[in-house]
This record gives structure tokens, sequence and C-alpha cells, in this order.
């Protein structure tokens, strides 16, 4: 653990500075500042920006064209792509899908909501700690909202723990998440030597998830967003989508079945419970101007061109779709011209980096560039007003992050398009699919389990990776399309060029720069301070961009900063990991935030409060942890302690408020003339116990029946027969066996 503790690291550094000029550092900072401004302000995809920074540095001979491209060849990379494959197969064949059961679609019995937090939570957690916590969330978003529905629960209180147990599951393993191993990748650079254990960084990640878990149980179901479900589930159909319909003109149709001159009240959709007609938008031709209608009454007379706006369900929206008068089309034209015949509902999420960001449809020619039609749109964060002047036609509105849009499309559309290498959709969700059923699910299981395990062993992760990779594919569990769509092109471009951006950081000095002032900034408080301001910055580098990009800037700077004060590396190292993990404070700082910031309602705010002040306990845990590494164990322990008393408390809470309610029901039942003790046999044995009560008898005690007496307890260590035993109480004969009750 104290490697490269040894080396006389302070004058190679001091020689780098010097040996480079000046103007050197000056362009670097100059180039790594524009990326990361270009990706804030989402100028470009990140893996373009990072590209050209790349060749910038490349071509100002800061690096080395070996060095430029030393990235796409690092362990680190190669382990993230082929387990996006073994990530892929996993999701294909629905092996994870036993996990949707630890909820159900119904409950049977009112739970604390701690209670079901957790339920979820730790799995979730367990889950991501070994593959891509994508699939993981995506897969189980509608089974929670579904749970929440059926239980009158607002999905606003689940689905933000959802998201950050994920992420949590990602700082406990090394292939937990794609930052642990680029870091992984980049200290390999650094020393060829260097080895780092599955489950190492666990002894930082396991005490901070717990603790986070126990945060987000004690304090969730107070501090998370309690509103309205206006945006939830598409397969529960409660979310609301606004859907634009036009009058179709007359002259396209030769059978003469049309609406012009129809009354609004003789669309049959403005009579679909659910479906709201908000309003009417009519173009003048004479001015190229537009009059509104807000909520039209049942009398207004339809014109062709006219653009109708109807508010409701994605339930409702599947209705629509399956059949509308001929003479009205979605905006975008009908959706029967669709290649193919089996047209199916998708509902995709726009992404951080999407190109579609700031773009309307017509702007990106969405139909001819997808193959599918856009019906409706949903923006989170905020209920659409109905009002007239409240709701743009889709062609002229303008596309953000999180947009939820509903899209009529070939059943390969989520073939096509979900696992495409671009960053257009951050998921997509096929509205009316079953789970996945494949007989390759048990092999899929215990092919990724014996991954696991030989990574435990010892054995090398990208050779365990590979080799199970490889028996997928040969066990037929993917096939050779789903290996190429599962390597994200982005992703793997991403990590590939932070080496190169890392490498010019080193070359130039700037680094060591960078590192030099940090040391000075914290020297009052030691090297705890200094660890403080790095995971800090990373922090706040993560949630601005990408949390790779993050840990590329940060690398170098954490590797000068460590040897400056002549102090091990490795701690820096587990630093990283934690802070570009860990975003919490943002939607947009970690693709999981943002797949469940359109089904849960939720706005800006509310990542930044609750999510602020998780951000502080987990960074408070983190640096305590890191202070006192070797009790890792007992932190574990503490936190998994407090957890349990937590959860003890709640249960037995909610077994005393059952209780309550079960007795409750029981006297409303007695007091029913209805009742019948055989069709309510819960009923009659509480009703039998306080019988029991009353007459002062216990559980498991014999009794006889003496006249004169009653019921007399017998006593098991008396030798005496029932006639004896009557006989000391009573002279009358002795009572038949047949009437003695036992």
């Amino acid at each position: 653990h104290n490697w490269m503790s040894e080396c006389n690291y302070q004058t190679d550094t001091a020689s780098s500075v010097q040996d480079g000029p000046v103007w050197q550092i000056v362009f670097t900072l100059t180039c790594v500042v524009a990326m990361l401004v270009g990706m804030a302000v989402e100028y470009a995809p990140a893996d373009m920006l990072m590209m050209a920074a790349v060749v910038l540095l490349h071509i100002a001979d800061i690096i080395s064209l070996v060095e430029a491209v030393q990235g796409f060849s690092n362990i680190g990379m190669l382990t993230v792509a082929v387990l996006l494959i073994v990530a892929e197969a996993v999701k294909k064949t629905g092996a994870i899908n036993p996990i949707k059961n630890l909820l159900g679609s119904k409950s049977s019995g009112k739970q604390p909501l701690p209670v079901v937090l957790l339920r979820f939570m730790v799995p979730v957690t367990l889950l991501s700690a070994f593959m891509n916590n994508t699939p993981v969330v995506a897969m189980m978003i509608p089974v929670i909202v579904g749970f929440s529905n059926s239980n009158s629960l607002k999905p606003s209180k689940l689905l933000i723990p959802l998201s950050f147990a994920s992420i949590f599951g990602g700082t406990c393993t090394l292939m937990g998440t794609s930052t642990n191993l680029v870091v992984y990748g980049l200290a390999k650079e650094k020393d060829p030597g260097f080895e780092m254990t599955l489950f190492e960084i666990g002894t930082v990640g396991l005490p901070v998830a717990l603790a986070g878990l126990l945060f987000i149980v004690l304090f969730g179901p107070r501090y998370l967003p309690n509103r309205e479900s206006f945006f939830v589930d598409a397969v529960q159909g409660i979310t609301e989508y606004v859907v634009t319909l036009v009058v179709r003109d007359p002259a396209d149709m030769p059978d003469g079945n049309h609406l012009v001159g129809a009354r609004v009240g003789d669309i049959d959709l403005c009579n679909v419970p659910g479906v709201s007609l908000v309003k009417i938008q009519r173009h003048v031709s004479s001015h190229h101007a537009a009059s509104t209608v807000p909520r039209p009454g049942n009398d207004f007379v339809l014109c062709a061109g006219d653009q109708l706006f109807f508010v409701g369900s994605v339930h409702k929206m599947l209705t629509i779709t399956q059949g509308i008068h001929p003479g009205l089309e979605f905006v975008f034209g009908p959706a029967n011209t669709l290649d193919g015949t089996n047209c199916t509902l998708f509902e995709v999420t726009i992404g951080k980096q999407s190109h579609l960001a700031g773009k309307t449809l017509r702007e990106v020619s969405f139909r001819q560039t997808y193959n599918a039609s856009v019906l409706g749109v949903h923006r989170p964060g905020s209920r659409r007003k109905t009002a007239g002047g409240d709701l743009q036609p889709l062609g002229t509105l303008e596309m953000r992050r999180g947009d939820n849009l509903l899209l009529l499309a070939n059943a390969d559309f989520k073939d096509n398009f979900a696992n495409k290498n671009v960053t257009d959709f951050a998921s997509v969700t096929e509205l009316s699919s079953q789970p996945p059923k494949s007989r390759k699910a048990k092999m899929a299981t215990v092919l990724c389990v014996a991954m696991i395990c030989a990574g435990v062993a010892g054995v090398h992760l990208l050779t365990a990776a590979f080799v199970t990779a490889a028996l997928l594919i040969i066990v037929k569990c993917l096939e050779t399309n789903d290996v190429y769509g599962a390597l994200n092109l982005p992703v793997l471009v991403v990590i590939a060029a932070a080496f190169g951006i890392s490498q010019a950081m080193v070359n130039s000095g700037a680094a060591s720069l960078i590192a030099k002032g940090l040391v000075a900034a914290s020297e009052p408080a030691g090297l705890v301070g200094l660890q403080i301001v790095i995971y800090m910055v990373t922090v706040i580098f993560s949630a601005a961009v990408t949390n790779n990009a993050a840990v590329t800037i940060m690398f170098p700077i954490a590797y000068d900063a460590a040897h400056s004060v002549n102090a091990d590396f490795r701690p820096f190292m587990y630093l990283l990991m934690m802070g570009a993990s860990a975003s919490f404070m943002t939607p947009t700082g970690y693709q999981t935030n943002l797949m469940v910031y359109g089904p849960g309602g939720y706005r800006f705010s509310d990542f930044l409060k609750f999510g602020g002040v998780l951000q502080l306990c987990v960074g408070t845990v983190t640096i305590v942890v890191m202070q006192t590494l070797q009790y890792w164990w007992l932190w574990t322990l503490l936190f998994l302690g407090l957890l349990a008393c937590t959860m003890l408390v709640f249960v037995r809470r909610c077994i005393r408020a059952r209780a309550e309610a079960d007795e409750s029901a029981i006297d409303t039942n007695m007091m029913s003339p209805d009742w019948d003790p055989q069709t309510n046999p819960a009923s009659s044995m509480s009703n039998f116990q306080r019988e029991l009560r009353d007459l002062n008898m216990r559980a498991g005690q014999r009794y006889t029946f003496v006249p004169d007496l009653g019921l007399v307890p017998i006593d098991d260590d008396d030798e005496l027969d029932h006639s004896t035993e009557q006989s000391r109480y009573s002279r009358t004969p002795p009572v038949p066996e047949s009437e003695s009750l036992i």
C-alpha cells in the first residue's frame, strides 16, 4: 500500500516545471478550461470536446502521438468496454428481473416508508456494485412507480433514493463504476506494477454507502418532495403529455370523411375520460399569424389546418394511437406511414449530452432521422398549465435536457437507438413491452457470479471479464449486434481521451503548479485539509461536467499534491473515486439522476436541497473514514448496527399499528350482524383468544369440566385419573371422557 512513496518526487516535479516553458502551462490550462466550459454549457458532446483538446495538445507538441492515443489501449478503458458487454447480456436475458419481486405491484399491508425504502435500496446497492447501474435503475423505475401508485405513495419519495442507492453501490467495488476503472488505469500508467483488488475501494465505499442509506432512511420520508403524482410511470398511465393533432384538408380525403365544418363535440377524443382539449390554434394565412382559442366549447366549428392540443396520460395516449378519426392526424403526419406495420409506443428522455437539446423537432428532422413520430412531450419540473398561451406546437417547442418524448415507432427502435453510439437519449422505454423472458437468464447469472468470484480469488478483472463475455456470446446470451450495440462509444472515447489530457497536465507542469497552490492553501489544516480540498474540488468538477472528465483533471493534481507532502497517494486515489461518484446535488451530475428526474416530477431545487445535505454527510463520513482507514470494519459495523436498529424501531411501530388496526377491524366485524366466524377465521381466532383471557385460562394448559365448579386445570404431574380428579371436588359421578375439554 506504500507504492511510489519511496521515490524522490519533489526533485522530478521541480525539474519538469523548469523544463516546461510557461507558454505550455498557459496553453494546457486554456485548453482544459475551454473544454470544461464547453461541457458545462453543452456546446458539444463531452467525447468530441475531449478529443479536440487532445488533438490541440498534440499539435502543440505538449504530448507525443503515443501519449495522445495511449488511453485506447489502457487496461481501465478496456475493462469498461468488456464490462459493458457483460452488463448488456444480463439486461438482455432478464437476469436482473427477479429484483422486481422485492416490491411487487401491490402491498400485503401498509408498511412504513423507511422499510419500503430499504426493501429496494439494499438490493439495488448490491447489484450496482457489480454491474452498470443504468440498466438497474431503468428496470426499477416502472416497478417502483407502480408500487407507489398502488399503495398511495408519491414516486417523488422513492425515485431519488433509487438513483442514490445505485451511486452508493458503484463506490463499493472497482468494477462498480467506470470512474473507478479510469482512476485505476491512470494509476497503472504511472506505475505498471500497481495493482488494486476488487473490493479495496470498498473499505471506504461500504461505510459511506451504509451511512448514505441511513441518512435517506431517516430523513428521506420527511424531506423528500411529496407532490401530486402528475408525472410517473408510463405503464401505469399517469404521466401527463401534450399531444397535438391537425384537422386534415378535405382535398386530401376523397372519401369525404373529414371534420372540416364539424363541431368540437363531434370528436370522439373530446369524450374520452382523462383526455382534455385545452386549446385550438388556427393559422390565418393572410398574415401568417395564428389565433388561439383556449378551452373551446363543444359548439366550436373546426377548419382545415386547426391544431388541437390534447392533454392526457400515457394510458389515454395509447387509446388515441389505436384509432383516431380519419379527419385528424398527428402534427408530423399520419402514424401509419412509418416503415413496417408493427408499431410500438416508446418513451425517451433527452440526455445530458444530447445534440437535440436546444433545438426544435423540425430543426433536427426528427421523423426522418429516427423514423419515429413524436406524439407528445412532457417537461418535468413544473406542471404544464392548460391556459391557451402556455402550450407550444410540437414543431416549435425547443427541447431541453430531461424532456420526455412520447414516440410511435417501429418495434426495432429500441434496438437501434437505446444502445446506439450517440448520447441523444438517456433512456428508451418500450411502453407495451413485457419483462424479457429468456432461458438464458440463469446461464448469464451463473457466468457473472463466476466472474465476480474469479475477481475475488485474484484473477485480473479484465481477464475475468473477457472470459465471461466470450462465454456469454458462445452460449447465445448475446448476438453480434448486441455486442456492438453495448459498446457505448462516447463513454469509451471520453475515458481514452482522459489519459492524454492527464499526461498533458503533467508534461506542461500545470498539474504541479496547481498542486502547489492547493498544498499552500491547505497548509494550516495539514494533510487532512489537503484531502478535504482535493475531495471538494473533485465533487465540484463532477457536478459541472462528467465524472470521468473530473478525475481526468484531478488525477495529476492529486498525484503531485500527495507527493509534495511526502504522503502515500493511494488514499488520494480513494478520494478521487469517491468524490467523482458523489453526484447528489444536481440532476445532470449523474446519468441515473437524470433518468429519475422526469418520472419523479422533480425540480432542480429538490436535488440541490436534499442532495446537498447528503453531499455534506457523505463527504464528512468519507474524510473521517479515510483518517481511520485501518478501522474501516468498525465503521461498517457501526453504521450497519444503526441501520438495523432504525429498521427494528420502524418495524415494531408497524407491527403495533397493524395489531391495533386488526383489533379495531375485528371489533367492527363482530358488531356487524352479518359476521360469521367460518367466513372470517382471523376474527374468530381473535375472539376465541379474548374469551380465554376473560376466563383466566392459559393456552397449553389442560382443563376438565367438574359440575358445580366448571373448568378445572389438570396437573400434569398428578397421576390420578379423571374420576379421582373429580372426586376431590365433588361426590358426583365421574364425567364421561367425551365431555371433558382438553
